[in-house]
């Protein structure tokens, strides 16, 4: 990428960036999802 134009440069570095951001977000959404199935379950889960 030393030869591109920098808009194509940081065109791919802002895409990069943004998904790595949503990624983020939706492993923090549907983490806080899974923990509140397990602590509202029905079957209690100690052994």
């Amino acid at each position: 990428m030393r030869d591109e134009v920098s808009g194509l440069r940081r065109a791919v570095v802002w895409t990069g960036v943004f998904l790595i951001i949503y990624l983020i977000a939706i492993l923090l959404v549907e983490g806080e999802y899974i923990y509140q199935v397990y602590k509202n379950a029905a079957v209690s889960f100690d052994f």
